[in-house]
C-alpha cells in the first residue's frame, strides 16, 4: 500500500490564520457600519441645521413680473428647508399669479432652486385716464398694472367703454397672428347709430383700417397682402367692414393734398 505523499497541514497550524481572517472580516464590517452611522449622523445634522436651508433661487423667463413677486408665490426664501421643497407644489402656487401660464421648479443639490416661468401674451393695452392697463391673452385685465408703459407689444385701446364690445374686441384679438397684431398701433372704438360693432385700427405703416369686431380676426389675415400690393408709398384707409379690403387713398401732405384739390 502507498503512502499519500500530499502534504499534511496540522490544525493547530491552520488555527492561527483562521482567526486572522476572521478578525480582519470583522474589522471590515465594522468599518462599514461605523462609516454608514456616522453618514446618518452627518446627514440627520445637515438636515436640521441651517446649512440645508434653500440658498439661492434663480428665476427665468419673466419679462412683465418681478422675479420678486414669482418668489412671493412660491412661498420659498432662504429659511425653507431644500429637502421640504416639493417641486409640484410649488409650481401650483406659482401659477396663481394671474400673468403666469406655466411654471417649472428645479432643486439643484445641495442647495439652489431654478424657476422657469412663461407668462401670458398681452394683447392689449387700454387707455384709461392716462394709464394703460394690460389685457392678456386668457382675458385677464390687470386692473393692478395701472401705469405701467404699453412696452409697444400691443396695440392701446381707445373710446372702450362698453365692456361687452371690450370682450369681443379681446377674443378677436387672441385669434389674430402675433405678425400682423404687432403692426398695430391704436384701436378705436367708432360705432355709428346703424353699427355698433365698428372700429378703426391705426398701423404702425400709417394706413388706417376700418372693420366690424366680429370678423376682425378673419379680414385682417389679407393686410399684409393688400399693403404689399400698394406699395410703399400708398396712404389711405383699408375698408374691411363690407368689402375685403376697399381701399381709398388719402395724402399724408398737406401740399399734395391741396394740389389735388386745385387740379380737380
Amino acid at each position: 500500500m502507498k503512502m499519500d505523499k500530499r502534504k499534511v497541514v496540522n490544525l493547530e497550524d491552520r488555527l492561527p490564520k483562521l482567526k486572522e481572517q476572521r478578525k480582519s472580516r470583522a474589522n471590515r464590517r465594522l468599518i462599514i457600519y461605523m462609516s454608514v452611522f456616522f453618514i446618518l449622523i452627518l446627514f440627520i445634522l445637515y438636515t436640521q441645521s441651517s446649512l440645508s436651508n434653500v440658498a439661492k433661487i434663480n428665476v427665468e423667463g419673466n419679462e412683465y413680473t418681478s422675479k420678486k413677486e414669482i418668489i412671493k408665490a412660491s412661498d420659498l426664501s432662504t429659511h425653507t428647508s431644500f429637502f421640504s421643497v416639493d417641486s409640484d407644489d410649488v409650481s401650483k402656487k406659482i401659477k396663481e399669479n394671474t400673468q403666469i401660464k406655466s411654471a417649472s421648479v428645479e432643486k439643484a443639490f445641495p442647495n439652489k432652486i431654478n424657476i422657469h416661468v412663461k407668462e401670458y401674451d398681452r394683447v392689449a393695452y387700454v387707455a384709461d385716464d392716462g394709464k394703460f392697463i394690460p389685457i392678456l391673452e386668457n382675458g385677464e385685465i390687470l386692473k393692478s398694472n395701472q401705469g405701467e408703459d404699453t412696452h409697444g407689444d400691443a396695440p392701446l385701446l381707445v373710446g372702450w367703454t362698453n365692456g361687452e364690445r371690450l370682450e369681443e374686441m379681446i377674443k378677436e384679438l387672441i385669434k389674430i397672428p402675433d405678425s400682423i397684431a404687432h403692426s398695430i398701433s391704436e384701436i378705436e372704438y367708432t360705432p355709428t347709430d346703424v353699427n355698433k360693432m365698428f372700429i378703426t385700427l391705426y398701423m404702425n405703416d400709417g394706413f388706417e383700417v376700418t372693420a366690424n369686431i366680429e370678423d376682425l380676426s378673419k379680414k385682417i389675415l389679407a393686410y399684409p397682402q393688400i399693403v404689399s400690393e400698394l406699395g410703399p408709398k400708398a396712404a389711405g384707409v383699408i375698408d374691411f367692414e363690407v368689402y375685403d379690403g376697399l381701399y381709398d387713398p388719402y395724402f399724408k401732405d398737406d401740399k399734395k393734398e391741396d394740389e389735388a384739390e386745385e387740379a380737380q
